[in-house]
């Protein structure tokens, strides 16, 4: 007998079954004209089942006529017209979702769906209230951080801003300040409003090495400290994936004054500490990083930024190889035979990995990648050289070219792993406790 959860079914129209590709989703799929497809979800759905369909107004009295007709699955709404922040937020309380097409990747809600259906295989059906919004903030989590050229800011109405800040922020290329003061930023309302991203590591126990994760937050307050040298604490709050606060308590310390004003004060203030976190927020155009260290305090976490806002210009999420999935590459060049090389690092646009061979910056190079089912054939130029300060190999970093389609299957490769990676590590803490 199947698991529970383990048959899915998506009900949409002709046209979001080809512009999402959901073809190649591995779930069957109804296609019909709207309003018919409406009455086959209504009448032949089944708990599971995903509806994709336009925004409608009434989506509240839609929602509960599905409800009746015990269609309790994933209901999610795409619109390609502006709709106002607290209409998002409603369709988002009423246990649904809404993706407005403007604003995200083409084949974000192809990679959703992916993420729901494993979901539902491996659990069982979402109860309300359940693991719902968790489960779909680390999807969301997960699509933020691939922050491209092709993703555009959000909804941001901006208020008046300082003289100084908005020539700081002039997209002017290269005139561009490459740091930007906390203390210019912290009153300003593009920094209040702003989506900030993190970027962090966790040990897991069972493999014995740090795993990189990213979550999606928002700013509650900012303090100014004087004692025992000034520096800012910022507070956050709506961890998504709810999960990501649990790890983040994880990392974060108590910090002594002593401790800090040292730190404070040195040349790299990032090197005294070993649970970094970077968080990553857009000021206009541009997205900017600072390192910040976890501080536990009276039972919350302060994040203390230990430099200016830098210019991140690293666009894509980056993965260690999935161990569900492992990453068979060979790398060649004009200089060196074709040669089978250890990944560090992948994401979309790029690769990293250990080589005994000097690849110079700048050289160009085939990279054939191969996972599973998935094979990629694309060149690259090398854009950094590292040495092993523990062996006598290299870090080789290589910017890859490849075709759109390949970029988006090493794409949806970079979100399974960093899928499997919050999942292992949930349930290695759930069955420790």
């Amino acid at each position: 007998m199947e698991e529970e959860g383990s048959n899915v079914c998506i009900f949409t129209t002709p046209l979001y079954l080809k512009t999402f590709e959901l073809d190649g989703v591995s779930a069957k799929s109804v296609a019909l004209p709207l309003q018919e497809m409406v009455k086959a979800y209504m009448t032949d759905g089944c708990p599971n089942d995903i509806c994709i369909m336009p925004y409608v107004e009434k989506f509240k009295n839609l929602l509960a006529t599905f409800r009746t007709k015990n269609c309790s699955g994933t209901v999610i709404f795409v619109t390609e017209s502006a709709i106002e922040p607290n209409i998002m937020y409603e369709v988002h309380k009423s246990g649904a979702i809404l993706i407005d097409t403007r604003f995200e990747r083409s084949n974000f809600i192809k990679f959703l769906l992916v993420f729901l259906i494993e979901g539902y295989k491996a659990t069982g059906a979402f109860k309300a209230n359940d693991r719902f919004s968790e489960d779909v903030g680390i999807a969301k989590a997960i699509q933020n951080a691939y922050s491209g050229d092709e993703v555009t800011p959000k909804f941001q109405s901006y208020a008046p801003i300082s003289a100084d800040l908005q020539k700081a922020l002039d997209d002017v290329g290269d005139n561009q300040p490459e740091k930007i003061s906390i203390a210019e930023l912290v009153n300003q309302k593009e920094f209040i409003e702003a989506d900030f991203t993190m970027g962090f590591e966790i040990k897991s126990r069972k493999e014995k090495r740090k795993l990189p994760l990213s979550a999606m937050v928002k700013l509650s307050h900012v303090r100014q400290e004087t004692s025992p040298t000034a520096y800012f604490k910022i507070y956050f709050k709506e961890f998504h994936p709810d999960a990501s606060y649990g790890f983040m308590r994880e990392i974060s310390r108590v910090i002594y004054p002593k401790e800090l004003d040292e730190a404070l004060n040195s040349s790299n203030p990032s090197s005294k500490f070993t649970n970094i976190v970077q968080v990553m927020f857009k000021t206009g155009k541009l997205t900017r990083s600072v390192n910040t260290v976890p501080m536990f305090e009276d039972n919350r976490i302060a994040f203390i930024p230990l430099n200016d806002a830098f210019l991140q210009k690293r666009r894509y999420l980056r993965m260690p190889p999935s161990v569900d999935s492992p990453l068979i590459a060979f790398v060649s060049s004009d200089q060196h035979a074709t040669q089978a090389v250890s990944i560090i690092d992948i994401s979309e646009r790029g690769l990293s990995f250990w080589s005994p061979n000097l690849f110079q910056k700048g050289t160009e190079a085939s990279v054939y990648l191969n996972w599973g089912n998935g094979d990629v054939v694309c060149r690259s130029i090398s854009r950094f050289v590292m040495k092993d300060t523990k062996s006598d190999n290299l870090k080789i970093g290589l910017e890859l070219f490849p075709h759109e389609k390949e970029c988006a299957r090493i794409r949806e490769y970079v979100f399974r792993a960093q899928i499997s990676i919050f999942k292992a590590l949930r349930e290695e803490r759930e069955i420790e406790t």
